[in-house]
């Protein structure tokens, strides 16, 4: 409904992207979804750092705004956003270099969530 009153379409917001991206205005990745819809959909956030290499970021930039960017947005980037001494971080290990092939995100070998490590 909302798109048909407001006349809203994927293009317009590639559009919008594209601008937003010339005027160098602070992009994150990020989702309102919540509960159970993540678990229904795991892999949004890693498919909108994908979508956001497709509409012309570098894997690094799309890496930066889901990590760095975001914690900026929050707020919170003295807390966590970068691997630093004193931040917070939960990590992937990855068989292979995300800024070569971004769809290696979200497939890690090993994961540092909250202190623990998990094999997969």
């Amino acid at each position: 409904m909302l798109l048909k009153k407001r006349g809203w379409a994927q293009q317009m917001h590639e559009t919008l992207f594209g601008e937003a991206r010339q005027r160098k205005v602070l992009m994150g990745i990020g989702t309102d979804a919540v509960g159970q819809f993540m678990k229904l959909y795991p892999g949004v956030y890693f498919t909108e750092m994908k979508y956001f290499v497709e509409l012309g970021c570098s894997p690094m930039e799309a890496i930066v705004a889901a990590t760095k960017n975001g914690a900026i947005i929050l707020g919170k980037e003295d807390e966590m956003g970068t691997v630093e001494t004193g931040k917070l971080a939960d990590l992937q290990v990855l068989s292979g270099d995300p800024l070569k092939s971004i769809d290696l995100l979200g497939r890690p070998e090993v994961v540092i969530l909250g202190g623990k490590v998990h094999r997969f």
